[in-house]
């Protein structure tokens, strides 16, 4: 529990400097391979994930262990079916077998969200043949243990099946990849799966450096690049998703959505594989999946960054170099996982007295982005608000009860919602006359389920309560204020605020930094001591 409490203060920390996304944390995911002989292990390597407020993960085949330590996690997984095994499952008997050994037995406390068969198989392999056969007898069992609804069938292809994709509207499959990706298709828009594709900017700028730019490749352009008809694109990425869903569209499957099942760049081994790069790439990804392609705009991208490790029992040279993290766990690049995935990571501890300080200042999303990551998190956390004039705001974008902080200054305004004025009572006994605005604007603050009003001023309390709203009211101070703190029993603290507070029965608001209390006295209070473990 202490190193739960530990992980949530770093976290709420980085969050007061971090961009906060809304559709970023719904729909990134990160590649897990174990091809490495000096990796985590598999316990490991989930409370990695966990520690960094990942939800979604591919994984490569049923490995035991990694579905073990993945029982209880609450992190969404693509399981796949390795090349090798899918001719054995076109015999409907052992696809049946594998589905109750390797999805059916987990699925109580492991969160299946697609079935992979097959990665990037060639059209002209051996094994193309038996990857429709084997998605159906895969499907076919899943609907015998009636999972359908929770867990989709699908394949992972490459843009390689593309026979053109310049410009992205001319996106079609080639002659030889036509017969094998149609009856996929046809198979997914049946079923309601999305296609799976594995799509590499870094491949595709490295094998025509002279007619794409690297900055196309590692979403930096200025401005748009190539303009196809309606579309802009400003990057490399956009233009090849967009290809395949002109593909898709050609193919008479225009509603199919895509999942981008793997994308990354090299850290080194090649052309243009250096740590700056790479983590330019991961971090505009990261930002870029939420606004969709230029085809599919506003759709946020369902991606999953390749891969959580650089695994050194690949291929010298690039292979060994995607990794997200080194194998002794430490992060290759400053990739920021955002406020949703924090509240993921208290629900299932039941941390619901935890919230999240919204601070306006700097390059920070628009209020209806933070707010929305919240609602959607299902998190039911107090969010403190710093500026009265943006309840409105947050009253027209609310999507379900959350528990609100909002701190007034010397008054409370908001221009642009007259009703709501309040204006410091010229006599105590005014009072009420003066502070009638509140009761106009009841309805508001009932929707905001505001939960603390955060001043000094007692004709503000006076003014809530004639409204008869269930709102309490505070004020925060700081640690400085107490002229004694040790040992915690001769702790002194003497303002009238205490009185006012003691008669009305609310609480006291305190702002705690235990890591300025460390950095004061490092000689005195031990880091273990100061970070709850």
């Amino acid at each position: 529990m202490n190193t739960f409490m530990a992980t949530t203060i770093l976290l709420l920390f980085g969050l007061m400097i971090s961009r906060l996304t809304l559709s970023d944390a719904q729909s990134i995911g990160v590649c897990y391979g174990k091809n490495g002989n000096n990796l985590p292990s598999d316990q490991e390597v989930v409370s990695l994930f966990q520690a960094n407020a990942i939800r979604r993960m591919r994984i490569y085949d049923p490995n035991r262990d990694k579905l073990e330590a993945l029982r209880g996690s609450n992190i969404e997984v693509i399981l796949g079916v390795p090349n090798d095994k899918l001719q054995s499952l076109t015999d409907a008997s052992a696809a049946a077998t594998w589905v109750q050994d390797n999805v059916v037995a987990y699925s109580s406390n492991v969160r299946f969200r697609y079935i992979a068969v097959g990665n990037e198989v060639p059209p002209g392999d051996a094994n193309a043949q038996s990857v429709l056969p084997a998605m159906q007898n895969i499907h076919n069992a899943i609907a015998s243990a009636n999972l359908q609804d929770q867990i989709k069938v699908s394949t992972a292809i490459d843009t390689t099946l593309l026979g053109s994709s310049y410009p992205p509207s001319a996106g079609s499959f080639s002659a030889g990849a036509s017969s094998f990706i149609n009856p996929i298709i046809n198979f997914l828009r049946t079923n309601g799966s999305p296609l799976l594709a594995n799509v590499y900017p870094y491949f595709s700028y490295r094998d025509d450096p002279q007619n794409i730019d690297l900055s196309y490749a590692l979403f930096t352009s200025p401005g748009v690049v190539v303009q196809d008809g309606q579309y802009g694109y400003q990057n490399l990425f956009d233009a090849l998703l967009d290809a395949l869903y002109a593909a898709l569209e050609k193919a008479g499957a225009p509603n199919l959505n895509i999942v981008v099942s793997e994308s990354g760049w090299p850290s080194e081994g090649g052309t243009a594989t250096t740590v700056e790069n790479a983590g330019t790439f991961y971090r505009n990804l990261i930002n870029h999946a939420k606004q969709g392609t230029p085809r599919r705009s506003g759709q946020a991208i369902e991606t999953y960054l390749f891969a959580m490790f650089d695994e050194n029992l690949k291929a010298a040279g690039i292979e060994q170099h995607f990794g997200l993290f080194l194998p002794n766990k430490q992060p290759k690049y400053q990739l920021t996982f955002d406020i949703i995935q924090l509240c993921f990571l208290l629900k299932p501890a039941g941390a619901q007295s935890v919230g999240v300080c919204n601070v306006r200042l700097g390059n920070v999303p628009s209020e209806q982005i933070f707010i929305e990551a919240m609602a959607l998190a299902e998190c039911e956390s107090m969010i403190q608000i710093k500026q009265p004039s943006r309840l409105l705001e947050v009253q027209t974008i609310l999507s379900k009860p959350l528990a609100f902080l909002m701190k007034t200054f010397r008054r409370l305004l908001m221009p642009q919602l007259q009703t709501f004025r309040l204006k410091p009572p010229t006599h105590p006994t005014s009072s009420f006359d003066k502070f009638q605005s509140i009761r106009r604007s009841s309805l508001v603050m009932q929707q905001l389920n505001l939960f603390y009003l955060q001043c000094k001023n007692i004709y503000i309390y006076n003014a809530i309560a004639s409204a008869n709203l269930n709102i309490k009211v505070s004020t925060s101070i700081e640690q400085s204020l107490l002229g004694a703190s040790y040992p915690p029993s001769a702790g002194q603290y003497i303002f009238p605020t205490v009185q006012f507070l003691s008669s009305t029965g609310e609480p006291l608001l305190a702002n705690l930094y235990t890591y300025l209390s460390y950095i004061d006295n490092p000689q005195h209070v031990g880091l273990g001591y100061d970070l709850l473990n």
